[in-house]
């Protein structure tokens, strides 16, 4: 069932791929589903473009369990993501969000060491942001796999505010449903058509997770709805190409004596296709 879960996943992430060209790139790289997983749920979450989402991530080396560091353009909203490509074993989860928040904890008591240059850059612009009224940072660990029973949510929010000062926290854990919904609203925002998007605003608004006090994810019922016709669309473009591969096989094709070809009404005189043939 978790791997289930997973496979799901990476089945909607390679389609989304398809439609980015950066995405895609980064899909065929090294830990490319992780990859596009953290920068889809960092470009959902942000609200920024997919190539800016792959700019945020700090995955690699001396990363300190930190994949991507997110901003929000114009606000004083920060997220640090721990992503996991696990399917959901409890015991990994609970050392990987244990490790992110500790790193978090590290962060926000100016007491990391050991961090790659890539993470040290984002989290000091990180630091300014934080450091104007009402900032807010969320700490979330991604996992494509089912729900667990741990961590505790309220627990670990509470440890990270320990060290948080002035900063409202929240800790939070995406699974596959939220990363599901995230690829829906991310979707949505690629498949509008440019001349479309222009009549909206430079921008087609998103609906950002929101989490509780309990850092549990909230979402509207609105998100069902871009997920399904995120799905029945990509089921629709794989029908479109068996289609068309089916026509462009000679064998498909019907021999021309057992055809009544009527005329072409575009040329009238020359063969035109195989369905609306006709010769002079």
């Amino acid at each position: 069932m978790p791997e289930d879960r997973r496979k799901g996943v990476e089945n909607l992430l390679r389609d989304l791929a398809r439609t980015d060209a950066l995405l895609g790139e980064a899909m065929a790289g090294s830990n490319g589903a992780s990859r596009v997983l953290t920068a889809v749920v960092v470009a959902d979450l942000a609200g920024i473009s997919l190539g800016e989402a792959l700019g945020a991530i700090t995955d690699g080396p001396a990363d300190l369990g930190i994949d991507a560091v997110a901003i929000k353009p114009a606000t004083s909203q920060v997220w640090l993501l721990g992503v996991s490509w696990a399917a959901g074993q409890t015991g990994r989860i609970a050392n990987g969000t244990a490790k992110l928040i500790k790193t978090a904890q590290g962060f926000l008591s100016d007491r990391i060491q050991g961090a790659s240059t890539a993470l040290e850059q984002r989290l000091n612009n990180a630091r300014q942001v934080l450091s104007e009224p009402n900032a807010t940072l969320t700490v979330i660990y991604v996992y494509p796999g089912p729900p667990v029973s741990t961590p505790r949510h309220a627990d670990l929010t509470a440890d990270l505010r320990a060290d948080t000062g002035d900063t409202t926290a929240y800790f939070s854990v995406m699974d596959a449903d939220g990363i599901e919904r995230a690829v829906a609203r991310v979707a949505s925002r690629q498949l509008i058509p440019p001349e479309s998007a222009d009549s909206v605003g430079d921008e087609r608004p998103i609906i950002a997770l929101d989490t509780t006090l309990a850092g549990h994810e909230t979402w509207s019922a609105t998100e069902d709805g871009l997920l399904q016709q995120f799905v029945s669309q990509r089921t629709s473009r794989r029908r479109l190409q068996k289609r068309r591969q089916h026509f462009r096989s000679p064998m498909s094709r019907p021999p021309a004596s057992a055809v009544v070809q009527p005329p072409c009404v575009e040329t009238r005189a020359r063969r035109c296709c195989w369905v609306c043939s006709s010769t002079e």
